[in-house]
């Protein structure tokens, strides 16, 4: 049963539960104390004494002397129920409107609703980050541009016929390698000193799927529908659910399980696919020269670093940025990358590395093959 389903059918317990449909039309107004001073308070009295009023606000009580006291309207009996089911929605997760058997759901919808806090001050500090980043980046463009034009102009000039221009276009093929090597090496310092809070977000989404696991499970005992608070909170708790689950995005690709491990389509720059190994130790992701090359991705130029492979061996690589990479519909822009002439794995285009990964919450269910991205996406 899908959850707007499941939330259809709690309405209508929680509407049968209650006693008749007329009081739905009464209106929520409650007892009304009016002070000497010209305010009101609104509530339900509990008690009437000769030297004082109490009074119940929704979550706790006060006493009002009777002294100060102008008058008091008292609502119908209907109306402080009305208000009373208020309460119980209004403050929902309050001790005293917790039906009995739905503590451990307040207790996960708490955990759910504390982690969902943190993750958007995450997400919201790391926007700031990524505008940082994106200049960055378009710094790197820019370089790896002029780069590529410099490159392509000294291979087309002769070193004798002008021997100073050509000592210019090397002087100047040096200054930008240089600057475009420093901008990579800042890059990598700023994204681990400002790492994605992908750990937070998967939090959150442990958070809800266990509020989920919970609901589901409480939709099934025998007497869920029959007790008029218990419906109540019940698809309170369904809509938050639903809510939050918006938060979301998630695309979930079929993989391909091989000796070298998980393999899955990818899609580099818009044009072209490749089948990559799901690498969590690889720190980038890498490209072989052969997808490169199906890419057209000039790397010549470039400059080159060294990594660390799988094996514990290092070699070399050229660094670059990729202006896509897409799983599904699970989508990052200006990706770090490295071009290296290894193959993982023959028919193996490269590794899907933690530079796209970090992005998502990622799950591999074993029995079905399936791989899951999700992405904090709150709307």
């Amino acid at each position: 049963m899908l959850l707007s389903e499941r939330m259809a059918r709690l309405a209508q317990l929680a509407m049968a539960a209650l006693s008749g449909a007329a009081l739905f039309s009464v209106p929520a107004w409650s007892d009304t104390v009016f002070l000497a001073n010209g305010r009101s308070i609104q509530g339900i009295v509990t008690r009437e004494l000769p030297d004082r009023i109490e009074i119940l606000l929704g979550v706790g009580s006060m006493t009002v002397p009777r002294s100060s006291v102008e008058k008091v309207e008292m609502a119908s009996p209907e109306q402080n129920r009305a208000i009373r089911n208020q309460w119980k929605t209004r403050y929902l997760l309050h001790e005293d409107y917790v039906p009995a058997g739905m503590e451990n759901i307040a207790r996960l919808l708490t955990a759910a609703r504390d982690a969902r806090d943190t993750a958007r001050q995450a997400g919201s500090a790391h926007a700031a980050d990524m505008k940082h980043e994106s200049s960055l980046l378009a710094r790197l463009e820019r370089l790896r541009s002029e780069l590529i034009r410099v490159s392509k102009r000294m291979q087309n000039a002769s070193r004798t016929s002008s021997p100073a221009a050509y000592n210019a276009m090397v002087l100047e093929y040096n200054n930008l390698y240089a600057a475009y090597t420093v901008g990579i090496h800042e890059l990598a310092e700023f994204r681990a000193k400002h790492p994605a809070p992908s750990d937070r977000f998967s939090f959150y989404l442990d958070s809800l799927d266990a509020l989920r696991r919970a609901y589901e499970s409480a939709l099934v005992l025998p007497d869920s529908g029959q007790d008029a608070d218990r419906a109540r909170f019940l698809d309170r708790v369904a809509r938050i659910i639903e809510d939050y689950s918006r938060d979301f995005s998630a695309t979930a690709v079929r993989s391909e399980h091989s000796e070298s491990g998980i393999i899955v389509a990818v899609t580099v720059n818009d044009s072209t696919t490749g089948r990559f190994l799901l690498d969590t130790g690889a720190a980038v992701m890498t490209l072989t020269e052969q997808f490169a090359r199906r890419l057209n991705l000039d790397t010549s130029s470039l400059p080159a670093i060294d990594i660390v492979l799988a094996d514990g061996a290092q070699a070399s690589a050229r660094a670059v940025i990729l202006p896509s990479v897409q799983v599904g519909s699970a989508r990052c822009e200006h990706v770090e990358a490295a071009v290296i002439a290894q193959q993982p794995a023959p028919d193996i285009d490269g590794l899907l590395g933690m530079s796209f990964l970090r992005n998502f919450a990622f799950r591999i269910d074993p029995s079905s093959g399936q791989v899951t991205l999700t992405q904090f996406a709150p709307r």
